[in-house]
């Protein structure tokens, strides 16, 4: 049975929740956390797997190659072409710096983000290693790795990921602060957004569309 768009569920053995299959739990979470983060005036605008780099071409080189009657140059194929895909890009209002994030933007404004669910077996931090570099020397791009709860213990739980869907707390983010208590102590005003029902969240602009020069005000 599916799942509503509204609803957060798993969907084809994919997390999903408003239209969207994630990747992992881990990169749903991650929505999550952009999802009050814009509601609260600290993110302006987010992207789930934006526009893709082309970090290699293709490969090939010519060769001789000798026919009946005569001798012509082909290609020959050598390397498959090489893309890189962050996770997440968004982009911040100036509030946003009274997060104790420990993110990179080389703007001060556009954040990259490949999120990571921790130890993996199939070696994909070396992956991302390569790619990272690769992305920071040929399109001046930091791409941060986030582990979603190392990052939610440095700056906050999103409410959705805080419970299980019976509504019992996830043991894993047990006592970690909500969106409200690190607001109400950098004294900036904000909704109970950790008390609202999270199916009234609407959907937050994406600012990478063909809109993308509307900037639309977050603020309360």
């Amino acid at each position: 049975m599916k799942t509503k768009n509204n609803k957060a569920g798993c969907n084809g053995g994919k997390p999903y929740y408003k239209g969207i299959y994630f990747d992992s739990y881990e990169e749903r979470e991650f929505f999550w956390w952009l999802e009050e983060a814009s509601h609260a005036g600290l993110v302006k605008g987010f992207r789930y797997h934006p526009e893709s780099f082309n970090i290699f071409e293709r490969a090939s080189v010519p060769v001789r190659k000798e026919l009946k009657t005569k001798c012509k140059v082909v290609e020959r194929f050598l390397l498959h072409p090489h893309e890189y895909t962050p996770d997440f890009i968004f982009t911040v209002r100036e509030r946003f710096r009274i997060l104790d994030h420990g993110l990179t933007a080389m703007d001060n404004l556009t954040y990259y983000i490949d999120v990571k669910g921790g130890f993996s077996i199939y070696n994909n931090e070396r992956e991302f290693s390569i790619n990272q570099k690769a992305m920071y020397h040929f399109y001046g791009v930091f791409v941060n790795k986030v582990i979603p709860r190392d990052f939610f213990q440095r700056t906050y739980c999103p409410a959705m990921a805080a419970t299980t869907k019976t509504g019992q707390p996830r043991k894993h983010y047990k006592d970690m602060p909500n969106i409200r208590r690190v607001l109400l102590k950098n004294t900036v005003a904000c909704p109970a957004i950790d008390f609202v029902d999270p199916e009234s969240i609407t959907e937050p602009p994406d600012l990478f569309s063909e809109q993308s020069g509307i900037d639309v005000d977050f603020s309360f």
